[in-house]
C-alpha cells in the first residue's frame, strides 16, 4: 500500500491520510542491518528528505537508498516522492523504501514541504546522492541553530565548477529552492528558502557523473 497525499490547493494545504502499514524509512533502515547511532538518536531536530523524481525510476532509487545510512544516523526521518512523469514505476519505488508519495499541481517542492514530518527539509533532485561526510556537516550546522537564529544550507554540487555554480545562484536567486539545500520546513512550504545558506563542507553528485 502506498502512503499517497494529496494538495489541496483551494485550502493551501496539504492532506495526509493516516497510515500505520508504512513503515517508513527507518524501518528499511532496520530491515537493512543498519545500526542506528547512540549519538544521533537521540537528536531532537530531525530531516525530512523531500527526492524530486523528475527523471528515470532508476535515479530515484539511486537516490534513496544513498539516504539508508543518514536514517540509521538518526538524521533522517522520513521522505517524500514528489511524483514526476513516470508515475506507476516511481509510485512502487517509493512504497519499496516506505516514503510518502506527492502529486505536485504547481509548486513541487513547497507542496512537499508542507507535509514533511521533520522541523527541517533536505531538496534533492532524484539521480542525485550527497558524499561521504555530509551527514556530520549537517548535523554540526543543525546544532546551531536556534528558534531565533535558523540559517539555511546547502550541500554544493561537486568539482570546483560545481561550487561556482552554487555561489552565483545564491547571489543572483538568493531565497530560490534547489537541490541540495537544508532549510526549516516552515521557510520553504512557504516557498522560500530563508535566507543565504551556508556552504558545508561534502558535496552533491550526479548519477552517471
Amino acid at each position: 500500500m502506498f502512503c499517497i497525499c494529496s494538495y489541496n490547493q483551494t485550502m493551501n494545504r496539504c492532506k495526509v491520510p493516516s497510515d500505520p502499514s508504512c513503515p517508513g524509512l527507518a524501518g528499511l533502515a532496520q530491515k537493512l542491518g543498519f545500526a542506528r547511532s547512540a549519538v544521533t538518536a537521540t537528536s531532537t531536530i530531525m530531516l525530512t528528505a523531500l527526492v524530486h523524481a523528475k527523471s528515470t525510476p532508476e535515479a530515484l532509487a539511486f537516490s534513496l537508498s544513498a539516504l539508508v545510512p543518514a536514517v540509521a544516523e538518526g538524521l533522517i526521518s522520513h521522505a517524500v516522492v514528489i511524483l514526476g512523469p513516470d508515475r506507476p514505476s516511481t509510485e512502487r519505488i517509493a512504497d519499496a523504501m516506505g516514503a510518502t508519495v506527492l502529486t505536485p499541481l504547481r509548486e513541487p517542492w513547497r507542496e512537499a514541504a508542507c507535509i514533511a514530518r521533520g522541523d527541517w527539509v533536505l531538496l534533492l533532485d532524484a539521480g542525485e546522492i550527497l558524499d561521504h561526510g555530509w551527514i556530520g556537516a549537517v548535523e554540526r550546522h543543525l546544532l546551531h541553530q536556534t528558534s531565533a537564529r535558523q540559517r539555511p544550507a546547502i550541500v554544493p554540487a561537486a568539482g570546483l565548477l560545481g561550487r561556482l555554480r552554487e555561489r552565483a545562484a545564491m547571489i543572483l536567486g538568493q531565497g530560490l529552492l534547489r537541490s541540495g539545500l537544508i532549510a526549516p520546513r516552515e521557510r520553504v512550504s512557504n516557498g522560500q528558502s530563508g535566507g543565504v545558506p551556508v556552504i558545508l563542507n561534502g558535496t552533491r553528485s550526479r548519477l552517471g557523473g
